[in-house]
């Protein structure tokens, strides 16, 4: 899916197909992994020809922190990553040219990885899941409109719910999860289900251009799915980036990757209307504003001077015409496979590894052609990569071995690594590009909610043992306790999700603060968010709010009022900040502005 206009090279744009071969990684306690298990998930349909590869992968959420727990599957075997969102499929019989890795878990939208497997080779997929944040809700007599903080919006029909399952007509409240994916975002690889190719209406593959994806889901008050009813259709607006405004066309295709999708099918046209993409969409699933192109196969390898194979390197094509681009991984053959528009002159460049990606180590023109391109084997200097292990033990307040925890490494200043604690020790394993490498780390006591300071050092490759850390002194209390309209609202971990995260990469003074209670029933769920600027102690600057909660009942617009107080301001990744705040929103049901007053304690991510 083409993105029409490249900026930075931090925002990664996905403007083809680069369905890449891509490589094995090992982060962390692999002995953890719960290989090849047997879970009940639908099956992904399967058609000749097959081939049988294997895969290894990491699924993270919007934090870029690991999902444990998730269930990935691939043809007809399953399994469920580790603590550090880690997991290994092996010898698993895949769709050769539609390899399809599907991806749960309760609480975020069903994802995907669409990628182009080899016999007995082992792929590499990343994919960042979106959760399932609650829009708002709406009365299925009255239906609605809902308005998401980027400007997408959903307009629900009057009358016109069903039961997914059974067709029957539903007459309670509708609560609307909604995510958007934006196409000039950095993450728009990770995040969106499928790749970039679609099936069009004479069932033709082509590849795609995107500009904007929306995902729905529509939940009853019992929690049953729904459907919008046969005959009626709401309103979805894709809001168009300022960035590719410019190249927007006046009418663009629709999309949509339902439950049981492995590729995008075309399900009708939007309209632009001033900056925005209007549809009519019949069903709910995730949908997306694409432009096709007739597209070719590209294909290369690259081995290192001794040549031997470049296993899970990064591979960047650049679409010259448009400035967008695609970026993806190498096999463990050191192959690359992926679609390309015809007569397009490209940009082919070759990274390090994930743990070395910033090192550009090849760069070459890739001239246009209307068919198939092999670039044939490509020889590379490279770096040689260091392997560290990392293990030490654990002991709480009262000085004894940790029972129950966890140590979080950070390497190469965003990349991370988990380690479970049990009976006092750890050992986690990373590799980077160099023989030394700064890290910063911290370990939990899970049974008594402490934590140790940040800790920093400086490791050499190789094994090293750290000296003995101390769970204690710093609380792992992570809170978010509203008031408003005379009532109170409370989210705390671990059973409700609270995250807060830097806004800008490189820039610590605005922040994320996001709340979630997913809850029993959709109509129990909550949705904070609160954007901030801070750098110490002290008054802050709000940015933008917003609140979401059935019970009690408020849904409350974004607004950049409001003030904030810094009480605790923890300076590095896994330390703390708290603070208080007010913020007025307007009940979208209401119309009448409501104070909310707030306090929060959050772990920086």
């Amino acid at each position: 899916m083409v993105n029409p206009k490249h900026k930075h090279m931090n925002t990664l744009r996905n403007w083809l197909s680069v369905v890449v071969l891509l490589a094995v990684v090992a982060i962390g306690c692999q002995k953890e992994l719960i290989e090849n298990g047997t879970v009940s998930t639908p099956t992904i349909p399967i058609t000749n020809p097959t081939t049988t590869t294997s895969i290894n992968g990491r699924i993270i959420d919007e934090d870029n922190k690991p999902i444990a727990g998730a269930t990935v599957m691939a043809g007809f075997t399953a399994a469920q990553t580790n603590i550090n969102g880690e997991f290994v499929l092996n010898n698993v019989t895949v769709e050769a040219a539609r390899a399809f890795v599907q991806v749960t878990k309760e609480g975020y939208f069903r994802t995907g990885r669409l990628f182009i497997a080899a016999e007995n080779q082992r792929h590499f997929v990343e994919v960042q899941m979106l959760k399932r944040n609650a829009l708002g809700t709406v009365s299925a007599a009255n239906g609605g409109l809902l308005t998401h903080s980027s400007g997408a919006s959903i307009l629900l029909p009057q009358g016109g719910f069903v039961h997914a399952t059974t067709g029957a007509a539903y007459s309670g409240q509708v609560t609307v999860d909604f995510a958007w994916i934006n196409p000039v975002g950095a993450d728009l690889h990770r995040q969106m289900p499928g790749d970039l190719r679609g099936v069009d209406s004479t069932g033709r593959e082509v590849g795609l251009t995107t500009f904007g994806m929306i995902g729905v889901e529509l939940t009853g008050s019992g929690g049953e799915k729904l459907q919008i009813a046969p005959g009626r259709t709401a309103t979805l607006t894709f809001p168009i980036p300022s960035g590719i405004q410019s190249v927007a066309p006046n009418a663009i295709d629709l999309w949509s990757f339902g439950d049981s999708a492995i590729i995008w099918k075309k399900e009708g046209r939007a309209n632009r209307v001033g900056n925005n993409y209007v549809a009519q969409v019949s069903h709910f699933s995730f949908w997306n504003c694409d432009a096709p192109f007739q597209q070719a196969i590209l294909k290369a390898k690259f081995v290192n001077q001794n040549g031997t194979p470049l296993r899970h390197y990064g591979v960047k094509l650049t679409r010259n015409s448009m400035g967008g681009y695609a970026y993806g991984y190498t096999d463990t053959s050191g192959v690359v496979r992926g679609i390309i528009p015809v007569n397009e002159a490209l940009t082919l460049q070759l990274f390090g590894t994930v743990y070395c990606s910033a090192q550009v180590l090849h760069t070459q023109n890739v001239n246009p052609s209307n068919g198939n391109i092999d670039l044939g084997t490509i020889t590379v200097n490279t770096p040689s990569l260091s392997n560290y292990t990392v293990s030490g033990s654990v002991v709480n307040c009262s000085n004894n071995p940790v029972a129950s925890g966890y140590v979080d490494i950070r390497y190469n200043n965003f990349q991370y690594v988990r380690a479970q604690v049990t009976n006092g020790a750890f050992t986690a394993s990373f590799s980077t590009c160099s023989n030394t490498a700064a890290v910063n780390y911290y370990a939990v006591d899970g049974s008594n909610m402490q934590q140790s300071n940040v800790q920093t050092a400086t490791l050499n490759a190789g094994a090293t043992t750290l000296t003995s850390i101390s769970a204690c002194g710093v609380s792992v209390s992570q809170f978010i306790n509203l008031t408003y309209t005379g009532a109170s609202l409370g989210l705390s971990t671990p059973q409700d999700s609270i995250a807060l995260y830097p806004l800008n990469a490189g820039q610590g003074a605005s922040f994320m603060l996001q709340g979630t209670r997913i809850g029993q029933t959709p109509n129990s769920g909550t949705n904070f968010q609160l954007s901030f600027n801070a750098t110490a102690i002290g008054a802050g600057t709000v940015l933008s709010s917003s609140l979401f909660s059935s019970q009690p009942p408020f849904q409350g617009n974004y607004t950049s009022q409001g003030t904030i107080n810094i009480t605790e301001f923890g300076t590095q990744p896994g330390s703390f900040i708290a603070g208080t705040f007010l913020v007025p929103l307007r009940d979208s049901s209401s119309n009448v502005t409501v104070a909310v007053n707030g306090t929060f304690r959050a772990r920086r991510n």
